[in-house]
Order: C-alpha cells, then structure tokens, then sequence
C-alpha cells in the first residue's frame, strides 16, 4: 500500500525480494497505491516508480496484468471535493507547463461516488489504556 511513494533505494531494494517472489509457479504481487497522492518527494519518494509499472522500464513487466483495471469509484470524497481537486490540479499543471504525463494523471473527470452513507466508529481499546471501563468517545466514564 501507498507504492506512489516508494523510493528509489527501496525499489533497489525490493526488487530481488519481488524477483524471488514471482519466480515461484503460480505467485503473484499485488501493489496498491495512487500516483495523485504522492507526498513523500522530501524522503525520496518517487511516483514515476510506479507510473512506469508495465512499461518497457519496468523489470517485470512481464508479470504485469494489463486487465487490472484500476479503481472507478471514490468512497471517500463528495463530487464536488473530487472535481474541485482534479480542477485544481490541472491548473497548476497549466500554469507549471507540465509534460503530458503528469498532466493525464489528472485529467480523468469525476470518479463515481457511491450514495453517502454513514459509520459508526467505536472505540473498544480506550478502557485497556486508561484502566477504567465505560470510557465514552471523550475518553471520561
């Protein structure tokens, strides 16, 4: 998870582990993370590790599933979040005359969201830190 932000030292890194995965018959590797929230450039994190994954620069290209088809819907943001970020993004790519390729990572319009719902999130492990039971979600009994 969060591939986008692997770095070059640890892509070196992995690669014979990965090799040595994928050469047994039948395994496979599943990798997961999004070009668009890559913000670890201040520890080296580089996106294009992954952009070039099933490209001729990628060491196992051949292992590469071209049918995976990437995720088509958002659960986390409403439209208008989702637009106004791709809206931005694309600006700042104008403005900064990006090459192509950054600029197609987003200039891919509005991702389906499903229909808002809602959570309930509780918080079990809070009476084993403070000793007490019936601790409510503002940590009193």
């Amino acid at each position: 998870d969060e591939f986008q932000d692997t770095s070059t030292l640890q892509w070196q890194v992995c690669r014979p582990l990965i090799a040595d995965v994928l050469a047994g018959e039948g395994h496979t590797l599943l990798i997961v993370g999004d070009i668009k929230q890559s913000i670890y450039r201040w520890r080296n994190g580089d996106w294009h590790i992954m952009a070039e994954l099933g490209t001729e620069n990628d060491p196992f290209q051949a292992y590469y599933n071209k049918d995976f088809a990437p995720l088509v819907k958002n659960f986390r943001s409403r439209r208008n979040v989702v637009q106004f970020n791709l809206q931005t993004m694309m600006r700042v790519c104008e403005l900064n005359d990006a090459n192509s390729r950054v600029k197609a990572l987003y200039d891919e319009g509005y991702m389906e969201v499903r229909s808002p719902g809602r959570a309930r999130v509780a918080f079990r492990c809070a009476a084993a830190w403070t000793g007490r039971t019936n601790v409510t979600k503002r940590g009193r009994p």
